[in-house]
């Protein structure tokens, strides 16, 4: 399976997942059973490719951010938090790969 990073265009929280699919077409049609794309017209989802995530999960559609080892993969590829919180960085299993965490860390 391909990998797939998709969002909605029209959203203003510019959140995104990734998703695994065979096609550009069915990437936007899982998206929308994601939280990032839940409401999102499919016009409005926007799939670009990931390779370096390719076969990284065969069982699932989606990665889970709350997964320990999608999370460092995500983080990895420069994901992060929309709203970074102390309690959560100081023991999420990323931060070493982090740059907000690394901005965080310098800033005190």
């Amino acid at each position: 399976m391909k990998a797939w990073r998709v969002c909605d265009e029209q959203s203003y929280e510019g959140g995104s997942t990734v998703v695994f699919a065979e096609t550009r077409g069915k990437a936007k049609v899982l998206a929308q059973m994601t939280d990032s794309c839940e409401c999102a017209e499919y016009t409005d989802i926007r799939a670009t490719r990931m390779p370096e995530l390719d076969g990284y999960k065969d069982h699932e559609c989606e990665m889970d951010w709350y997964d320990d080892n999608d999370r460092i993969a995500l983080v990895k590829l420069g994901w992060s938090c929309l709203e970074p919180e102390d309690d959560v960085c100081m023991v999420a299993p990323c931060r070493e790969f982090c740059e907000r965490w690394e901005d965080e860390v310098f800033d005190r």
